[in-house]
């Protein structure tokens, strides 16, 4: 919710909340389903493509976007 409150108040600038998966790490653990480099790869893909219209969403790895 922070990055939705915030967006209001810096109309100049595009955030969005990145959820990069279940990332095989030592927090997401050997089941994960996806390698660093994956998530990590995916996530600048969507970077790249965000626009002024999804400053204050939440975004997944993937580019789907969840509803607040």
């Amino acid at each position: 919710m922070a990055v939705r409150a915030a967006s209001a108040d810096y109309p100049g600038a595009i955030m969005a909340l990145l959820n990069p998966g279940w990332v095989k790490t030592d927090m997401g653990g050997t089941l994960a389903t996806l390698a660093v480099e994956q998530s990590v790869s995916a996530m600048r893909d969507v970077i790249r493509k965000l626009t002024a219209e999804d400053s204050g969403t939440m975004v997944d790895y993937d580019g789907h976007r969840w509803p607040w």
